[in-house]
């Protein structure tokens, strides 16, 4: 009897193969300013958020400090 061979799917693809497109970094930081924007999402939320921006390369610690101190402005962007 052979043993089970395991197969690994990922479901990010780097290169688009037609069924899936990644979003570009500025889709993705526009998301994340909604994100910081919103008044119902927790602090918690929020900061992991800058946090896998940062691990994923999107931002910088100094962007995501900065994006961090004007929360406040973009929260009252989204009261507009």
């Amino acid at each position: 009897m052979e043993p089970a061979k395991i197969t690994l799917m990922h479901h990010t693809a780097k290169k688009p193969d037609g069924s899936y497109v990644d979003d570009p970094v500025i889709v993705k930081i526009a998301k994340l300013a909604l994100i910081l924007a919103d008044r119902d999402t927790d602090m918690d939320t929020k900061l992991l958020c800058l946090k896998v921006c940062e691990r994923m390369g999107f931002i910088t610690e100094e962007e995501s400090k900065q994006l961090l101190f004007y929360k406040g402005t973009l929260e009252s962007f989204w009261d507009d």
